[in-house]
């Protein structure tokens, strides 16, 4: 049996996607969404969020010649601050445009059937779903169990970084996203990563790197930068915060805002107590398959244990610094590209060539000397 279809085969192939000419759905009236989700029926409903419900339909061309699978985001106009959200997404949408971001297809702003005010969102659907969903199931669903094994959720956490990257260094105005959690980044049909939800982003200046128009909400509970609490403008560093806190849920499967985390103790200090040794411990035991070692010649056995801990400990020693208290301990998200790919080559070497003796030397090379060890210092 081939060592890497044990990690790769929920990647799969990659399909190939009939491309829709986006055009032939931009004229969308309130009647056509109202129609497609059964006048907003809960049967179509699939999330809730801070500022209105998001609903899956299906819409036709007037022509009856094509059809597309979309998510509706229906903005709540009596919620505080719905009509600024939207406005801001419709802004950012008009300015963004990378893979790793979901798509916007059309908008709609008009009047419902009382005429009040009607505002909504028209997104590329996302068939997998969001990252929460698979990693924190709801309890009692009929759903069958899901699960991300370890290089599936470390392209996942490659694809949120480059989607950050692109936001914060290479955007004409560095953009900051300030909602980054797990409900905001969703999955296609090969589990790609796409970031959503700009409702909270803002634009950057460029002299200083923060926001150039302050914002009173900036993230979800378990996510924000401590400093942000401290009334500081949103910054590109606020964002790497929340990726930190994101990339260590990821791994070990904790919610920042679980009952454990009081006082002192939170999701970044629990990952640091435990680092570098104990990795292992510590990681979700849903990261590797049952029985995995058994195909694994004996004596290459502890090498792939060893190799395993050393890739989660560089993975939760980026998520460490990431969520460092000061904002300026915190690292580059076009740097923590880089070394979340160093640390997927190396296991693509380990899953596909544990017998070859293949150490991905570059890789190494590059990752080796980012932390030492015995001591966990980091070298910056």
């Amino acid at each position: 049996m081939v060592l890497s279809s044990l990690f790769c085969c929920f990647r799969g192939k990659k399909n190939r996607r009939k491309e829709w000419n986006y055009s032939d759905f931009l004229r969308v009236s309130y009647s056509t969404l109202s129609e497609a989700t059964d006048s907003f029926s809960s049967a179509n409903l699939v999330g809730v969020g801070s500022f209105g419900s998001v609903y899956k339909v299906v819409l036709v061309t007037p022509s009856h010649e094509a059809q597309l699978i979309v998510a509706v985001k229906v903005f709540n106009m009596l919620r505080w601050g719905a009509s600024n959200s939207f406005a801001a997404e419709c802004e950012m949408f008009r300015n963004i445009r990378h893979r790793n971001i979901v798509k916007i297809v059309t908008t709609c702003s008009s009047v419902d059937f009382r005429g009040n005010d009607f505002k909504a969102l028209v997104y590329e659907c996302m068939e997998n779903g969001s990252l929460e969903e698979w990693l924190h199931p709801t309890v009692g669903t009929q759903n069958p169990p899901k699960n991300l094994y370890l290089l599936v959720r470390l392209d996942i956490a490659i694809d949120v970084a480059c989607a950050l990257d692109y936001l914060h260094n290479h955007c004409e105005t560095p953009i900051v996203h300030c909602d980054l959690k797990l409900s905001n980044v969703l999955l296609d049909t090969e589990l790609t990563g796409h970031l959503s939800d700009f409702g909270l982003a803002r634009f950057l200046s460029k002299t200083n790197n923060v926001a150039a128009n302050q914002s009173s909400s900036r993230g979800s509970v378990g996510y924000v930068a401590p400093e942000y609490k401290k009334g500081s403008e949103a910054s590109t560093y606020g964002d790497v915060y929340s990726f930190g806190i994101l990339l260590l849920e990821m791994f070990t499967g904790q919610k920042p805002s679980d009952h454990m985390f009081r006082d002192d103790l939170n999701l970044h200090t629990f990952v640091k107590m435990a680092y570098f040794e104990r990795a292992i411990e510590i990681a979700d035991s849903r990261l590797f398959l049952q029985g995995e070692n058994h195909n694994i010649p004996i004596k290459y056995r502890e090498r792939f244990s060893l190799e395993i801990q050393e890739c989660l400990s560089w993975i939760f020693g980026i998520g460490i610094v990431c969520s460092s208290k000061s904002p300026r301990d915190r690292m580059d998200m076009g740097y923590v590209v880089t070394k979340l790919q160093c640390i997927r080559n190396i296991l693509n070497g380990l899953y596909g060539c544990v017998s070859s003796n293949c150490d991905c030397v570059v890789c190494r090379r590059k990752m080796n000397p980012f932390f030492c060890r015995r001591t966990g210092t980091k070298f910056l």
